[in-house]
């Protein structure tokens, strides 16, 4: 849990620690805003229109990038980080899990699914947790 003084109380942060350790989320992190390193990238990527049609990227534009504009009075923000790799993996190692992908692709007629598309949509899964965030620090 990254620890800068930002005048967080000690109850928030103890909150998030304990979620966290509850694996219901792999990392939950609070910061400050900061301007991202990607921006330009991200501004010239809409321009760009490579967001095809995802149009609710373009809506919300800067918006991601600039918290306060969502919540007026945002000092901080809690990022949260879920890992979509099935857990029934078989493979014992990050190492073995990334070969066996690779080889996978060697064989041309066999489709083969993104991992983050396998099982359940993890954008329902990453908000029901992120769900479970929100009642436990309110």
């Amino acid at each position: 849990m990254t620890d800068f003084n930002n005048g967080l109380n000690h109850s928030l942060k103890n909150k998030l620690v304990r979620l966290q350790n509850s694996q219901t989320l792999n990392q939950v992190e609070i910061g400050p805003i900061r301007k991202p390193l990607s921006i330009e990238f991200y501004e010239k990527w809409l321009t760009n229109g490579f967001h095809g049609e995802m149009a609710y990227l373009a809506a919300h534009g800067m918006r991601r990038a600039r918290p306060a504009e969502l919540v007026k009075g945002t000092v901080s923000v809690i990022t949260a980080r879920m890992d979509y790799l099935p857990q029934s993996t078989s493979c014992a190692t990050l190492d073995g899990w990334t070969a066996v992908e690779f080889n996978r692709l060697k064989n041309s007629s066999e489709g083969i699914v993104s991992v983050y598309a396998r099982g359940r949509d993890y954008h329902k899964v990453l908000r029901s947790r992120l769900q479970k965030l929100a009642d436990h620090i309110a």
